[in-house]
């Protein structure tokens, strides 16, 4: 999971409610590994969650100059791999898809999809770089 904004039923019922506010990502990476023993699954099985774990009390979200990657379909299915319809605005993403096929959800038209990794370890170099990390 990469972004969470599901409440828990006790902060649902206590009335929160987000959806006035904004959440805003930019400059970002924001990747899906496989992990070992997903939910479900065996130890030995690899699998991962989803960008966005979202509800009707989250927040309005922007998405701006982000590179996202994903090796596969999240465990919940390809119509949880999209993004959240509290989008408001968006421009210059990049969506690396490293699955079989086409990505498998629809994206705004603000995404690049491309199946390139090198995009992907480029955008690291470069945030690793920016930060003063070693390469």
């Amino acid at each position: 999971m990469a972004i969470s904004e599901r409440p828990s039923p006790a902060i649902a019922a206590s009335g929160f409610d987000g959806h006035n506010d904004l959440m805003t990502i930019q400059n970002s990476l924001l990747r899906l590994g496989r992990m070992p023993g997903p939910r479900g699954g065996l130890a030995t099985d690899l699998g991962n969650g989803q960008f966005f774990k979202w509800s009707s009390l989250a927040t309005k979200l922007e998405l701006d100059n982000n590179v996202f990657m994903a090796e596969q379909v999240g465990q919940s299915g390809a119509d949880t791999m999209g993004v959240p319809a509290s989008l408001v605005s968006c421009s210059n993403n990049v969506m690396v898809w490293l699955g079989a096929g086409p990505y498998p959800a629809p994206l705004p038209p603000c995404f690049t999809v491309t199946n390139d990794r090198a995009v992907w370890d480029d955008a690291v170099a470069a945030w690793k770089l920016q930060h003063g990390a070693a390469p």
